[in-house]
């Protein structure tokens, strides 16, 4: 398993064994020996500075006056595996709408790949069930496929279950059909126009830094951040006026494959700090600290 570290270090960093001689700075801060102490007792390598590029090319993060470039956002990896990554450099034309600048890797490693074969499961638009006409005609695709493929019963029980599993599948995709899985999103064509204003008054703005320039991206910019919320906005909106009235309907089944096709992921958490404030991961230890509050 490799190990990989990154992130915004908010370090200037000097030349140290776990660091290269391609740094954008001379001078360290105290940020930059935390992350250097960190790197040290960990077995990394800061990628980032070991690298030979322009300095244009070095620096990830331009300051709101527009003048001060510094290296902040660094790549880390474990010192053994560290000739897996080939290079890195960060990369000024990717508009990410912030004044950090995406830093990409090159990395190249020989790991064991592990197929993984498994049926994709068919989803079905059972809704077409409410249809008189839609339901008859299943029923009868169902009575037609079990009786072509002879189900006898308790004669081999997983012999007749596939049977009739094949038997139900291809009922319903003859008359109902697969549920058509597509995702709508709020990006339309008005968001394209305005993130493309706002991507060529950045690219401007970086070819030449004058305040004229400046000023084009900053309003470009805040135009661009207005539309894309206000259409993010009014997209969720509906959707909420949507599942509310489904489920006042009493349509269920539509409610809940609405929330959960929208609702964001939440990761459990598995850590507590004990009274000494360090992090604690065992159960044993967690129930014991949780047993003070209760």
């Amino acid at each position: 398993m490799i190990r990989i570290v990154i992130g915004d270090f908010g370090r200037e960093p000097q030349y140290f064994p776990c660091i290269g001689k391609e740094s954008l700075h001379c001078n360290i801060n105290d940020n930059g020996q935390r992350l250097i102490a960190f790197a040290t007792s960990n077995g990394l390598t800061v990628s980032s500075t070991t690298f030979p590029h322009k300095n244009i090319h070095k620096a990830t993060w331009r300051s709101p006056d527009g003048e001060t470039l510094n290296e902040i956002d660094h790549i880390l990896i474990q010192t053994r595996y560290r000739s897996t990554i080939h290079d890195v450099r960060s990369h000024r034309g990717a508009d990410c709408d912030t004044d950090h600048y995406l830093v990409i890797a090159k990395l190249r490693s020989k790991l064991k790949s592990q197929s993984r074969l498994k049926d994709k499961r068919a989803k079905f638009n059972l809704e077409l069930l409410r249809d008189e006409t839609v339901r008859k005609k299943y029923e009868s695709e169902v009575r037609k496929e079990l009786k072509e493929n002879s189900v006898q019963i308790e004669i081999d029980v997983d012999l007749d279950w596939e049977k009739v599993s094949n038997a139900v599948k291809k009922a319903a995709a003859t008359s109902i059909g697969e549920l058509k899985r597509s995702r709508s999103t709020w990006y339309n064509d008005v968001c394209r126009i305005a993130v493309d204003k706002r991507r060529k008054a950045r690219d401007d703005f970086i070819k030449n830094n004058t305040q004229t320039t400046k000023e084009a991206f900053i309003r470009e910019r805040k135009i661009c951040k207005s539309d894309l919320q206000r259409k993010k906005r009014k997209f969720f909106n509906n959707i909420l006026h949507t599942a509310e009235n489904d489920h006042t309907q009493g349509k269920t089944r539509n409610f809940f494959r609405v929330i959960k096709q929208y609702k964001q992921f939440n990761p459990i958490w598995n850590s507590i700090r004990d009274q000494d404030g360090q992090m604690s991961m065992e159960p044993e230890s967690r129930a014991e600290r949780w047993k003070g509050y209760f």
